[in-house]
């Protein structure tokens, strides 16, 4: 992965609350961020293409029925 500077308009103050809480710096914070927004991005195309498949079987019924 080539890193590059880019140059943008963000909340300083979040950045800092984010780099805080993953005790890494600000600019590694800004990484991760994108990288688990690339992640989730890339989880919910694959729930939804489960989903238009007809969902997830239980095939060896392991779970209750649903209460609804």
């Amino acid at each position: 992965m080539a890193l590059v500077r880019k140059n943008f308009m963000v909340d300083a103050d979040r950045i800092k609350l984010l780099a805080r809480r993953l005790k890494v710096s600000e600019s590694e914070a800004v990484r991760v961020a994108v990288d688990r927004l690339l992640l989730e991005e890339e989880v919910m195309l694959h729930v939804e293409r489960i989903r238009r498949q007809g969902g997830v079987r239980d095939v060896y019924r392991r779970t209750r029925p649903s209460q609804d």
